[in-house]
């Protein structure tokens, strides 16, 4: 601890010497920044907490950001100064991440690794993201959120849905009435988007209104790889949380390898509130920063909307379909697996268990008692949230075909998220990859592990 203690302090004064050298100007800008690390200093000096590192990284990133424009000026000198200050601080930010919670994994790398202190900084960087994203927003009256939360926890236990919670994913009629275009896709080639009107509504009528209120959301859409001639197996491929954009979907999921080499047709999922069905310019607003009871019509509607598309590809003649979502996309497949007994394999990666953890560790700890003290908890969300708990339900896929995928560094998502998943599901095959939320260490690896799920659950049923 004394040593980042000692980086910090030398972090503020490579900042504040470099801008002093530079002009009024830099010294100027310099100023909040090097504020911001005497502080941080004074808070590591005193007891460091679980926030430490991504607060860490992000003055990381601002030091980076304030010596390139110090290069930009041609103080060469001052910008490297800074620029290590920042990669010094990057890198106690990720021993602060390391000593506050990243287990000691047997398969994680012994020793200093670039790479996984990179991703542990890369998750870092990711969770600031999504607090800093509640300091955008309207102001939120939890009070009121509370309450409904409340009808909706009593709703769900009146209805059944806490304790079976598949009974509230009704059958959707079949999808009759699509469109299907041809397209092109950065990085894939020739593809087909595939777009239908969702025809969902939420059960919960407090948000009704507002929820169909977004347009763009009542039309589902998949991008389709398919190949020519007789129908291949089809696998579902769910994006994460604030992702979608169909070109990233198909880098991440290894679309088009799993397409050529493996032979089979894949589909790209948009999940709802994502992308082009996303209800302003940020993709996934609503669905994990907003109402509870947004989340809980979003993500029934993924799996409403994944049925259909599922009635769909069997009716186009796929002999079997299987599922593979990750990070938030993970949960969605692990609860539309435990509702359709159509589906011939599923794969969750770094999926949440819980999403009520996930709703706290983005709050800023003012909106989390703010929250707290409004009547808001963990265990109400949980209630709230019963009807998409994975947690509280069964798959319906045969346990041979269930396979649960984890980072062992997993900042994101808590390592002990994923075993939760894999313990209730009965222990099926599962792969645990030394790397992080977003740096797969190990990816052949991993890439083969999937290969063999689909392989056996998958392309042999052709």
């Amino acid at each position: 601890m004394s040593v980042a203690v000692a980086v910090h302090g030398f972090a503020a004064l490579a900042a504040s010497a470099a801008g002093l050298a530079t002009g009024v100007v830099t010294a100027f800008v310099a100023a909040p920044l090097v504020c911001l690390l005497a502080l941080q200093t004074f808070v590591l000096a005193r007891s460091p907490d679980a926030a430490l590192p991504r607060r860490s990284v992000g003055l990381a990133l601002a030091l980076c950001g304030f010596g390139c424009a110090l290069l930009l000026l041609g103080r060469i000198g001052s910008a490297c100064a800074v620029v290590g200050a920042g990669l010094a601080v990057a890198l106690t930010a990720t021993r602060l991440s390391i000593g506050l919670g990243v287990p000691a994994a047997p398969g994680l790398p012994q020793g200093f690794d670039l790479r996984l202190h990179a991703g542990i900084a890369t998750d870092e960087a990711l969770r600031l993201l999504l607090e800093s994203r509640t300091l955008l927003r309207a102001p939120v009256v939890y009070a009121d959120i509370a309450a409904e939360a409340r009808i909706a926890a009593d709703r769900n236990a009146a209805e059944g849905w806490q304790a079976r919670p598949e009974r509230a994913h009704a059958i959707p009629p079949p999808l009759e009435k699509f469109r299907c275009e041809d397209r092109h896709l950065l990085g894939v080639g020739d593809v087909e988007l595939l777009r239908f009107a969702s025809e969902f509504e939420p059960l919960d009528p407090e948000v009704r209104d507002a929820y169909l209120a977004v347009a763009a959301n009542r039309t589902a859409q998949a991008v389709l790889l398919r190949h020519s001639g007789a129908p291949r197996p089809t696998l579902i491929y769910c994006h994460g949380y604030g992702l979608g954009q169909p070109w990233l979907a198909a880098r991440m999921a290894g679309a088009r390898r799993l397409h050529a080499e493996l032979g089979l047709d894949v589909a790209l999922f948009t999940l709802p509130l994502h992308a082009a069905r996303a209800s302003g310019v940020r993709s996934g607003a609503g669905v994990l920063d907003g109402h509870p009871l947004w989340t809980n019509a979003a993500l029934d509607q993924a799996v409403w909307d994944l049925r259909r598309l599922t009635g769909y590809l069997r009716g186009a003649g796929s002999p079997c379909v299987g599922v593979f979502g990750s990070s938030l996309g993970g949960t969605v497949a692990a609860v539309f697996a435990s509702v359709d007994e159509r589906l011939a394999s599923v794969i969750a990666m770094n999926a949440p268990a819980r999403l009520d953890a996930l709703f706290w560790r983005q709050l800023l700890p003012g909106e989390s008692a703010a929250a707290r003290a409004a009547g808001l908890s963990t265990h109400l969300l949980a209630q709230a949230w019963s009807r998409h708990a994975p947690l509280r339900m069964r798959p319906r896929v045969a346990h041979e075909r269930r396979l649960v995928i984890g980072g062992l560094a997993d900042r994101v998502v808590e390592p002990e998220q994923t075993r939760e998943l894999w313990e209730h599901w009965g222990r099926p095959a599962m792969h645990s990859y030394p790397g992080t939320h977003t740096v797969w260490l190990g990816r052949e690896a991993l890439r083969a592990r999937i290969d063999a799920h689909l392989r056996t659950t998958l392309v042999d049923l052709a």
